[in-house]
């Protein structure tokens, strides 16, 4: 009988543990846009959001066999730059912030362009597209 308790304690041990690794890490909104675009002339924008957060990644969607075409970045320290394959710049202020900078330079390829930032906090992230025309 012990060992029947021992079991279904451990079962039901497991289902809760499993059931919780969801709720640990969640898609939130820290009030940024989910895309962001840019004309083909480039620029820079300010993006302020309604949380703070902690760090931003930013990578290529769609990396190619070149090693220079694949970019990612972590920025979590106040004033870190990040140069995304030379097009795509990111100014963040620093942990627990709630605001960053993108700088883009003009677009000369004739092609649009995409990257994407993930602003996480520990448990908590966005995903936005930024994209540019060609």
């Amino acid at each position: 009988m012990k060992s029947l308790i021992k079991t279904v304690l451990c079962a039901l041990s497991l289902l809760l543990f499993v059931s919780c690794i969801g709720a640990w890490v969640r898609q939130v909104n820290f009030g940024f846009p989910e895309t962001i675009t840019f004309a083909k002339e480039g620029g820079e924008r300010v993006y302020n959001g309604n949380d703070s957060f902690s760090s931003i990644r930013v990578y290529n969607p769609e990396p190619t066999d070149n090693d220079n075409d694949f970019s990612y970045g972590y920025c979590e320290e106040t004033g870190v730059h990040y140069e995304a394959d030379r097009w795509l710049m990111v100014e963040f202020g620093g942990v627990l912030g709630d605001s960053f900078k993108l700088y883009v330079e003009p677009n000369t390829t004739g092609k649009p362009r995409q990257m994407k930032l993930t602003v996480d906090d520990i448990y908590e992230f966005q995903t936005i597209d930024v994209r540019q025309e060609g």
